[in-house]
């Protein structure tokens, strides 16, 4: 699903804030875990976010630093 690997570091917006955060990679979630959008399942994923929270958020939010 994700080109990215355990343990990258990557940015995202925060789901509650919005601001702009570094985080780490954890993993992609499992089908049943996929957060939707309009009805419909998106791509996810599991980050650890440097404020330590760790959430799920959709795939096209997330970039690699």
């Amino acid at each position: 699903m994700s080109q990215f690997e355990p343990g990258d570091v990557v940015r995202a917006a925060h789901p509650d804030t919005g601001d702009e955060m570094e985080g780490t990679y954890l993993a992609d979630a499992e089908p049943g875990e996929r957060l939707e959008v309009d009805g419909e399942p998106v791509d996810t994923v599991w980050v650890e976010l440097d404020d330590g929270e760790t959430r799920k958020l959709a795939l096209d939010g997330v970039r690699a630093v």
